[in-house]
């Protein structure tokens, strides 16, 4: 933990009056979930949302605390029981979240990090709860710029952590991002509460640990957290606008097809600036490819090097096959090494497929059904004919939907053959937003 000089005033406590500033993305939400480890930014988090909550005259929204378990230290179930325990004294239901035997790795609290984002997201969802808040803090955000910025990161990097995003469907929260750790200390301190120390935060094997080390020297240079922060948040206004230029401009060159890939006017894409160039492949890959995979800055920067030349590449980048040629840009979903998914549906039951098709099986259908993309021998024995009369490409051909009934082809909507016993709906989309969160 990183103390003020002897010298630095006290930190004030969060007063009652800032509460309704703090917590304004919390207005008008039914129930919301905290995570709550047991430092000190996430027990602020809870007690100053109760404070908050208690001072509504309606519509107060339930909590639910969700703590998690990343098994990485002995005590750390003893430490999640304490924190479910605490909330349950305060009235708040708590939920422990368990992460599976983590594998060996370098990146240890990387790992963690991706895993606590998938326990909590999944929980908040299954508990009905609108949001997720977090108690990321102004030191916080102050960090992960510096970290970004020793990445190379640009724009969407160096705007750091947002107050308000998504997590997939999930609305993540930030309240606390505007108030520094030490205010929250003092918070805690006035309301004789005790908080769990990391020891990990202080190991200087990780990134954040040596970034706190060297903060009081930034800050004797005038490199203060709050004016790191700032700048974060002017950053964030910049790549507001780029995305907002980006959006118009996909709206007017790239062509959605229902057979679930882009097209980019070629002359057009040219025209935009290289930073919209860049975060529209960035943004449509994101939404067609393996959104598991997000693509790096780098790549992208080498992707759109290669198009500038005459050779009209092709490339494949996170689970999408890009093709340039001189009147279009065309970007596939690419199977990979996984392959695309299989669904196993029964009569009346429905699912997306591939994050590009909406299916449903007719609840009359007499019997289930199963959903997967066509191979070759597919091709080949039943469909070969219609396949060369559709004049489709045959990579768009092979990652398309289609119907089976045990060895039985029943529909395959992108030639034409249907059926009644199942629905298939095009849910591709521009997506300009990717669906995870940042990295905190």
């Amino acid at each position: 933990m990183r103390k003020p000089s002897a010298n630095a005033p006290a930190a004030e406590p969060v007063a009652d009056a800032e509460l309704e500033d703090v917590f304004a993305s919390f207005a008008g939400l039914t129930k919301i979930a905290l995570a709550v480890s047991g430092g000190p930014d996430s027990l602020a988090l809870l007690h100053l949302a109760l404070a908050w909550r208690g001072r509504l005259a309606a519509g107060r929204p339930e909590f639910l605390v969700l703590t998690v378990d990343h098994g990485l230290r002995p005590e750390g179930r003893a430490e999640a029981e304490a924190v479910a325990k605490a909330a349950t004294s305060l009235g708040v239901p708590a939920k422990i979240l368990t992460r599976p035997a983590p594998a060996t790795s370098t990146a240890i609290q990387a790992d963690a990090r991706a895993d606590r984002y998938r326990l909590l997201k999944a929980a908040t969802l299954e508990s009905g709860a609108q949001a997720l808040a977090t108690g990321h803090t102004l030191d916080d955000q102050a960090e992960t710029l510096l970290m970004r910025l020793a990445r190379g990161s640009g724009v969407d990097g160096l705007a750091a952590m947002a107050p308000v995003s998504q997590l997939g469907e999930l609305r993540l929260l930030r309240p606390l991002l505007g108030l520094p750790k030490a205010r929250l200390e003092a918070s805690l301190r006035t309301r004789s509460i005790a908080w769990i120390t990391d020891p990990s935060n202080a190991n200087p094997a990780f990134e954040r640990p040596r970034l706190r080390a060297i903060m009081p020297a930034l800050e004797a240079a005038g490199l203060t957290a709050h004016a790191i922060a700032t700048s974060a948040r002017r950053l964030a206004r910049g790549r507001a606008a780029l995305e907002q230029i980006t959006g118009e401009a996909a709206r007017r060159i790239v062509i959605i097809h229902d057979e679930g890939y882009f097209d980019i006017a070629r002359a057009d894409f040219d025209a935009l600036p290289q930073d919209i160039r860049l975060r529209l492949l960035g943004r449509l890959i994101a939404r067609l490819g393996t959104p598991e995979q997000p693509e790096r800055l780098a790549r992208l920067e080498r992707l759109v090097t290669e198009l500038e030349r005459e050779s009209h590449p092709a490339a494949s980048l996170a689970g999408c096959l890009i093709k340039a040629g001189p009147d279009r840009i065309t970007l596939i979903r690419e199977p990979g090494r996984e392959g695309l998914p299989v669904l196993t549906l029964a009569p009346g039951a429905s699912a997306d497929w591939d994050r590009r098709c909406h299916i449903a099986v007719a609840a009359s259908a007499p019997g289930g059904l199963t959903i997967r993309a066509l191979t070759e021998a597919d091709v080949h024995e039943h469909i070969a004919a219609a396949a060369r009369a559709s004049g489709l490409p045959r990579a768009v051909l092979l990652t398309c939907p289609s119907a089976w009934r045990g060895p039985d082809l029943i529909a395959m909507p992108v030639l034409g053959f249907l059926s009644a016993d199942v629905a298939f709906t095009p849910g591709l989309s521009l997506g300009l937003v990717p669906d995870r969160p940042e990295p905190p």
